[in-house]
Order: C-alpha cells, then structure tokens, then sequence
C-alpha cells in the first residue's frame, strides 16, 4: 500500500475477512477517490467478487500463498500488473472491498522533496520489459470503483451494530 493513502478504521477487518471467507479470492483491493464510494460500513462486510479484470497500483493485498516475486527486469512499472496477471493466469479472484473505500493522494511521495531514493523511471522501458517477458499490457482501473484522481476529502463511517 502506498504511503499516501488514508484508510477507513475497518479496512484490515475487511481484507482479512474477504479472504477467511473465500478461498478462491487471491487479492482484495479497495474502491478509491470515488464519490459513490465514500461511506465505509463499519461491522457490515460489503465486498464484490470482480468479474472483470483489473489492477491498481496503490492498494492491493495478496495472500501469501499466492505471491509472486516481481521480475527485477521491471525496474519500477508493470509490477502491478505482473501481480493480478499472475492471479488471473491461475484462475483465482479479485474482491472489490466496498464497504472499506479509501483515499489516494496520488503521487504525493513522488512529489517530495524529501524523497531522494525513488529511481530514475522509465515507464515505456518497463511496459516494452512486460511484454518482452510475454505478457500483454492491458489492465486498467474499473471506473465504477476508482478514479485516479482524488473526488472526494473524506470516507464517512456508519457503524453496524448486530
């Protein structure tokens, strides 16, 4: 997970039980920066088990079984998509976390001063790298759960209570 990110208080609750409950499910990411996904849903699991394919760079949780290690030829794009291609190639899932959205900054740790040990990137380096090592480059955010950009500047919390 990215540095610049703010997290609603049930976002491990949800990750962790989207994947007791399901074994099939490989990652759980989260909706981001989006106005229709901005209450989080407090001890009321809300969660959707994506049919189309996917990725996002800044917030995904994997399980450890199904890790991969990310080639070193990809020097800092593509691990990403590396990762979810890998889950899709065995045929397992990705749960969209609805009810525990969260915030992107976006690119704020690239943006500071203070950070001097991000490498030199090459973005068109690392997608040619990608598709030397035999995969296509195709898998984008899903709009109706994230938008780069940040849309809003806070999650609401509603509490469930049994």
């Amino acid at each position: 997970m990215n540095n610049d990110i703010r997290i609603p208080s049930n976002f491990i609750y949800d990750t962790v039980n989207i994947f007791q409950i399901n074994p099939e499910v490989d990652c759980v990411i989260h909706p981001t920066n989006h106005p229709e996904h901005a209450t989080a849903t407090i001890n009321a699991l809300q969660y959707s088990l994506l049919t189309e394919r996917t990725r996002q760079g800044w917030d995904f949780s994997v399980r450890n079984s199904s890790w991969v290690e990310i080639p070193k030829e990809l020097e800092f794009y593509c691990g990403d998509d590396f990762i979810f291609e890998n889950i899709y190639l065995r045929g397992n899932l990705v749960a969209m976390a609805l009810g525990s959205p969260i915030i992107h900054l976006l690119s704020q740790t690239r943006k500071s001063p203070l950070n001097k040990v991000i490498p030199n990137r090459n973005p068109v380096k690392d997608v040619e790298t990608y598709k030397k090592l035999g995969f296509k480059h195709y898998l984008n955010i899903l709009d109706k759960y994230s938008k780069i950009e940040p849309q809003i500047s806070e999650i609401k919390e509603i509490i469930y209570h049994d």
